[in-house]
């Protein structure tokens, strides 16, 4: 069984998923994605491609993570309890829906004559968003987000924290998402897969 990745190098769950393959020590085929290219896929997806009968895809990030965890217990994200299990997925959620609709600027383009507005409310979204992450990482946040492993939501949180700078967004206030993004940057999966990889 062979893999094929077609990912933005720099979006966000692409990033995430690189993570996750290298993580579990997985071999797979970098298709890097022009964003303004339409004749590739339309975001990260994941070809898998078995041996003697047809690919199969997996075409959201999330999902790609979910079933890489399915399929290769080793390693595994979504660890622990299922109580811990659905703790690492609500994080995620936290990600997905409090702070990703903000973090593409191009979809508030139209609104360009009132830039500095869009911008101060695109970044208190995003402090928001991160205000809650860290409020619910408060008693299970160790090493990582969910203890001493890394776990799907490190890999999903780690390139958000990346693209903050471009929002003039200062992470000190969150004293636990920092803690846990400098120690998910000493690791090799964080380090190979960075976006100046590509």
């Amino acid at each position: 069984m062979r893999f094929r990745l077609y990912h933005y190098k720099d979006e966000p769950l692409s990033w995430a998923c690189r993570l996750a393959f290298t993580h579990k020590n997985l071999d797979f085929e970098n298709i890097v994605i022009d964003s303004l290219s339409t004749d590739e896929p339309g975001s990260v997806c994941l070809e898998i491609i078995p041996n003697n009968r047809e690919s199969d895809w997996i075409k959201n990030g999330v999902s790609i993570l979910e079933w890489l965890d399915d399929a290769f217990p080793e390693s595994k994200m979504f660890l622990g309890s299922p109580l811990q299990k659905s703790h690492v997925r609500s994080l995620i959620q936290i990600l997905q829906t409090q702070v990703h609709p903000f973090c593409q600027p191009e979809n508030f383009a139209k609104l360009s004559d009132q830039k500095n507005k869009v911008m101060s409310f695109l970044r208190n979204q995003i402090k928001s968003g991160l205000q809650a992450y860290e409020d619910s990482i408060s008693q299970t946040a160790q090493h990582f987000s969910v203890g001493d492993s890394l776990s799907a939501t490190d890999a999903v949180l780690a390139p958000y924290l990346y693209h903050m700078s471009r929002f003039e967004i200062e992470l000190s206030a969150f004293h636990k998402i920092c803690r846990v993004y400098e120690n998910i940057k000493t690791l090799e999966c964080y380090k190979s897969t960075h976006p100046s990889n590509y």
